[in-house]
């Protein structure tokens, strides 16, 4: 779905909401761990409802607790500048109108934090990521 959503939002994103995608883009202050909410715009640029819809009920604030998570993994891994080159990128192609673009590069770096997940489980780290998912939904 966030590769259509990104495709979408390439196409009938408004100039405010492309800029608002490059700002979250580049992490910065209380923006620094909102990689959900970078998705969650992307979602919304799209102004399909389906999209919104979906992208809004798995991105959801009170879900920002996998903000930890993949922080951990892409700082572990050493890949979370990576992830945030791939935010920006996706940004920029929603910015150029290039659909194609967007959609490959949303593919591409969905794929990407999955492997680099899967490997972080996979070493031997899951326990970390349980516990941290554990701490989280305790104290909220």
């Amino acid at each position: 779905i966030e590769r259509e959503a990104a495709r979408a939002a390439a196409l009938r994103a408004t100039p405010e909401e492309v800029q608002r995608l490059r700002e979250i883009a580049v992490p910065s202050g209380a923006d620094l761990h909102d990689r959900l909410g970078f998705h969650r715009a992307v979602g919304d640029a799209s102004h399909n409802k389906q999209i919104q819809a979906i992208a809004n009920t798995l991105f959801v604030e009170r879900l920002d607790p996998l903000e930890s998570v993949t922080l951990t993994v892409g700082l572990r891994r050493g890949v979370l500048g990576e992830w945030e080159n791939d935010h920006r990128a996706i940004a920029a192609h929603i910015a150029d109108r290039d659909a194609d673009a967007a959609e490959r590069r949303m593919f591409d770096h969905l794929d990407a934090t999955i492997r680099e997940t899967e490997a972080f489980v996979h070493g031997g780290w899951g326990d970390i990521l349980l516990q941290q998912l554990r701490t989280a939904v305790g104290s909220s």
